[in-house]
């Protein structure tokens, strides 16, 4: 019973999941995250070739890491859970928001990245107010975001990826994962099991996405 209630109280608040399909469309398709893409190319292609795409971009970096942070839902309103040590109660007020799960502090360092780069008002309008939500940002724009930080990011090279010289859940584990460098060996080894799995469920569904079915 439990267990039941949990299901329903997940389901409540982070409501049904999005398609793979449906966001993959519109992270190709939207003007921001489009936008955002074509800036990431035309920083990589010289090194990369022909290598760094749109659909190479959306489909080894930006998916794999919405994947495994929404637990294959890739719903753009995700919150994270969090089970209190004492009751264990399992609830979404974790600091983990959005399709690639921004913590407040790590969404203010990307929109600051995103400014070198573009004036959208998604960029301004949250770094005035102060507002690093990202469940407030659509899907493009919240795809937008993470491009722009990873164009910034020391040693976030996305080409090493696109051309099979590193494995994306290395790339996720150095350059997203905010628990990385806080987590036990054991806790690291869960989070890889967990990737591994998420990727696995994510790349079966593109497979049949690109086969028409």
């Amino acid at each position: 019973m439990k267990y039941i209630l949990l299901l329903l109280i997940f389901i409540t608040h982070l409501g049904w999941a999005m398609s793979l399909k449906s966001l993959r469309k519109e992270l190709l398709t939207d003007e921001t995250s489009v936008a955002a893409l074509d800036k990431m190319i035309a920083k990589k292609q010289p090194e990369y070739g022909d290598a760094v795409t749109r659909e190479a971009i959306v489909d080894k970096i930006l998916l794999p890491i919405a994947a495994v942070e929404t637990g294959n839902r890739y719903d753009p309103k995700t919150v994270q859970y969090v089970e209190d040590k004492v009751t264990g109660e399992v609830t979404p007020t974790g600091k983990g928001k959005g399709l690639f799960q921004f913590e407040p502090e790590s969404m203010k360092t990307a929109l600051i990245r995103a400014s070198r780069y573009t004036q959208d008002k998604f960029v301004t309008k949250h770094i005035q107010n102060k507002d690093f939500d990202a469940t407030k940002l659509s899907s493009g724009e919240q795809a937008a975001m993470l491009v722009y930080d990873l164009m910034e990011k020391k040693g976030a090279d996305i080409g090493l990826v696109l051309t099979n010289q590193a494995p994306i859940s290395t790339f996720w584990e150095k350059f997203h994962w905010a628990g990385h460098k806080k987590s036990s060996t054991l806790g690291v080894m869960k989070k890889r099991l967990n990737f591994q799995l998420k990727n696995y469920k994510y790349n079966k569904e593109l497979e049949d996405i690109k086969k028409g079915k």
